[in-house]
């Protein structure tokens, strides 16, 4: 009986010591520019961490009114991302918190705050 409690024991205690992985998650989306200029860079980052993806445009620019499709990989400990879009004039226009594990084959629509 000691040996059987020992074994579960031990068992347990070494599930507890590695670390759960996140699933991966990859969603796309589609990214529509409403801006009235053209979005020469789209970036992505998990939200609270600090440094921006590569630019998700991978030649030219957004023209307004046009859409681009891209993944975006996330994990499920990572659904919220921020997104940086700057336009041609080098204004920028930031979104925070946007839960990418939802938006899978959504649109999400870029447009200037009035």
């Amino acid at each position: 009986m000691k040996f059987a409690l020992f074994s579960a024991s031990a068992l347990m205690a070494a599930a507890l010591s590695f670390p759960v992985i996140a699933e991966s998650l990859s969603s796309t989306i589609t990214f529509i520019n409403a801006t009235g200029q053209d979005v020469v860079e789209i970036h992505t980052a998990p939200s609270a961490t600090d440094g921006w993806s590569d630019n998700l445009i991978a030649d030219g620019a957004l023209s307004t009114g046009g859409e681009i499709a891209t993944l975006v990989v996330a994990d499920t400990d990572h659904c919220f991302h921020d997104f940086r879009f700057t336009l041609a004039d080098g204004s920028v226009v930031e979104e925070v918190e946007i839960d990418v594990c939802d938006l899978d084959g959504q649109m999400f629509e870029i447009a200037v705050q009035a």
